[in-house]
């Protein structure tokens, strides 16, 4: 697909395997996914309606935390989380934080001053 022909589309380009919608601006740093689960899948999810998205949101931003494909300020923003709720979370499933020594010495530098 040409660019202009994603542009008349709303810029939105689907996958044809339907794992997903991929919607980016070339040019900018904008992407959004939209992942498609199949209604046999969503049916067998024991959850409340109303929990759904925020537990999907929240379970597929600590698989990525826990295997290093996002860092711990995406996850959270992914868990719309605080940077507190989301510690707790990962702590409480005893998740290790990704804390390098130069992250502790950025740390400590920012906090001497």
């Amino acid at each position: 697909m040409q660019y202009a022909d994603w542009q008349r589309r709303g810029g939105e380009i689907r996958n044809p395997a339907k794992w997903g919608t991929i919607m980016s601006r070339k040019g900018t740093h904008q992407m959004a996914l939209r992942l498609e689960i199949s209604d046999s899948v969503a049916s067998g999810l024991q959850l409340p309606a109303s929990e759904v998205e925020s537990r999907l949101r929240t379970e597929l931003a600590v698989g990525l935390y826990a295997q290093g494909i996002l860092s711990f300020g995406k996850a959270r923003e992914l868990a719309e989380m605080s940077q507190y709720e989301f510690g707790d979370l990962i702590g409480d499933r005893g998740i290790p934080r990704h804390y390098t020594e130069a992250d502790l010495e950025a740390d400590l530098a920012y906090a001497r001053g």
